[in-house]
């Protein structure tokens, strides 16, 4: 059996011509699209797992800065203004609760 070469347009009919045409093209086509890909999705990726590595690491060296012990009083303090202003504030639901209650109880 002769072996054909597939570069010599001689040996090749007009049609396997055409088809083998169609199949480089076909194959150029596919490597465009997934050179595309290629080319979208790996920085793409590279971004996700930079940004989540920068992620958590500021998250642990927040978390080890904010969880000292020596720091809770500071964190917890409440101004007196604001202590003042809750205080307040609870006083005055009390009232409306004990004025809703002698409305309801007068309708």
């Amino acid at each position: 059996m002769e072996q054909l070469d597939l570069d010599d347009p001689e040996q090749l009919s007009e049609r396997e011509q055409l088809e083998c045409e169609l199949i480089r093209r076909l194959i150029i086509s596919y490597f465009g699209i997934v050179r595309e890909m290629i080319e979208d999705q790996v920085p793409k990726a590279v971004m996700f797992l930079l940004v989540n590595h920068c992620k958590e690491k500021v998250q642990n060296a927040l978390v080890q800065k904010l969880y000292k012990e020596s720091l809770f009083d500071e964190l917890l303090y409440e101004d007196q203004n604001l202590i003042a202003e809750r205080e307040k504030c609870i006083k005055l639901l009390e009232t409306y609760k004990e004025a809703a209650q002698v409305i309801s109880e007068v309708v």
